[in-house]
């Protein structure tokens, strides 16, 4: 039985289906003992090559399996952090399409108890991973649609070209009305950054340089 069957059944059983959340509690510490095996090989193996790991979802939409499996992959990230602190290497979680493992329930229809739970959880962990040497990176093309307790946490902030109002709207809070509005009339490969990571008291344009060599590699 598939995981997302298992969440189906733990969803609409009889009787609060306490035979099935059963199964899947199982099921969690199963997979959960999996993962944090592979990335206890993945941070302590010494070959430079393991250093980037991908996890895909074959999903790229908020279903609830996608957000068990987000939940579940950074709660073992973590708790092996804290649990080997000194050996634990720095790490960046890199999180794509962020709107399908960290969204805003209040535009995505995660309307059920449970998938804003797991949410929840998710931008916890995310904001708890600073201390123990895990850091984040948020990709999304939306800021709407992606949960607010994650994003007004981000030290830095890259913004290209959008025609989006609430995403206008939140820069401004970021960085001003003005900068804000500028992002509309960016030209491409053009940026606004403001943050930790850039040495300027305001948000500053910048130009990322173009990589021919990558624009062979990406997919046509």
């Amino acid at each position: 039985m598939t995981l997302e069957e298992r969440l189906f059944d733990a969803e609409t059983g009889q009787y609060g289906a306490g035979a099935e959340k059963k199964q899947l509690r199982q099921l969690r510490d199963e997979l959960y003992g999996d993962v944090t095996l592979k990335l206890r090989d993945f941070l302590t193996s010494d070959g430079e090559t393991a250093r980037v790991g991908i996890v895909t979802l074959n999903e790229i939409s908020n279903t609830k399996a996608t957000l068990f499996i987000t939940e579940l992959y950074m709660t073992c990230l973590l708790n092996f952090a804290k649990e080997n602190s000194e050996t634990c290497p720095r790490c960046l979680v890199v999180v794509e399409e962020a709107h399908t493992v960290m969204p805003e329930s209040s535009t995505m229809g995660l309307g059920d108890y449970d998938s804003r739970g797991l949410v929840s959880k998710i931008s916890q962990i995310a904001l708890q991973g600073r201390k123990y040497g895990i850091g984040l990176l948020v990709v999304a093309q939306r800021t709407a649609t992606v949960t607010k307790t994650v994003l007004t946490q981000c030290n830095t902030i890259v913004a290209f070209s959008s025609f989006d109002e609430t995403t206008t709207n939140f820069l401004a809070g970021v960085f001003g009305m003005e900068h804000a509005r500028a992002v509309r009339d960016l030209p491409r490969l053009h940026a606004i950054v403001y943050g930790k990571a850039v040495r300027s008291e305001r948000p500053i344009i910048v130009e990322i340089p173009f990589d021919p060599q990558k624009a062979l590699d990406s997919p046509r």
